[in-house]
């Protein structure tokens, strides 16, 4: 009997443990972002934007306005990355500037919908003759805890550059 309640308890313990496992499986989808880069052109201009998609499975929250372009080439394997950032200014003397959280221009998303910064052409402006071209969203651990919003970043897979344009007209990232 005392070895019956040994094994029942031990087959309780790992049952516990699994459902732990799973439920932090779970709690990392839950603020899982996608990007998809679209690129159109209006005569001889062309335009970009990036949509934002909540691939996860509870709503998050993400900036849309005041980003900056950190820009990152390797120009021996022809690479270019273009990184939408929102990361902690500093004045002159070192002192930290904090923005309004509003002017970040935050938007909530439910699992499928889909956030949209535009225009991000100035972005995608000085690319190579020819190489790759990622393009990455980035929201700073700082912001993210301050403002208690999403923060992480993603990355698109990269795409081919051609006569210094982007290929495809869409592409998409995987998560953060």
């Amino acid at each position: 009997m005392h070895r019956f309640r040994l094994s029942l308890l031990m087959v309780g313990v790992v049952f516990l443990l699994l459902v732990f496992s799973v439920t932090r499986v779970t709690s990392e989808e839950k603020a899982r972002l996608k990007i998809e880069l679209h690129t159109f052109w209006m005569g001889s201009y062309s335009f970009a934007e990036i949509h934002v998609i909540n691939a996860g499975s509870e709503e998050v929250t993400v900036l849309t306005n005041g980003w900056d372009i950190r820009k990152k080439e390797d120009g021996e394997h022809k690479a270019v990355e273009r990184t939408l950032v929102w990361e902690p200014q500093r004045t002159s003397d070192g002192k930290k500037l904090i923005p309004s959280f509003p002017s970040f221009d935050p938007v909530t998303l439910e699992r499928g919908e889909v956030a949209l910064i535009r225009p991000v052409t100035g972005a995608l402006q000085s690319l190579p003759k020819d190489g790759y071209l990622t393009v990455s969203y980035e929201i700073a651990e700082e912001w993210g805890k301050r403002f208690n919003i999403w923060h992480g970043k993603v990355s698109a897979e990269p795409i081919p550059i051609r006569d210094g344009g982007a290929v495809t007209s869409t592409l998409s990232s995987g998560q953060r």
